[in-house]
């Protein structure tokens, strides 16, 4: 059971990791290399994370590692 579950919360958030996809690539195209300034683009496009919060570090380290590069 707990394998099924976290498949399901994988593939949930790779879903999820589609939608602000194209901030991250914006992001790295104007060369905001913190995680701090990508998590300040994304509260500017006003993009919430998955569970409805602002971005911070660690959310936007979690999402890079799920987003493709640029």
């Amino acid at each position: 059971a707990g394998a099924a579950l976290r498949g399901v919360v994988s593939a949930n958030a790779a879903a999820f990791a589609s939608d602000p996809a194209p901030a991250f690539a914006d992001s790295h195209a104007a060369r905001h290399v913190s995680h701090w300034a990508v998590a300040a683009e994304l509260a500017a496009r006003g993009i919430r994370t998955g569970c409805g919060v602002t971005w911070g570090i660690g959310n936007v380290g979690d999402m890079l590692a799920r987003v493709p590069a640029a």
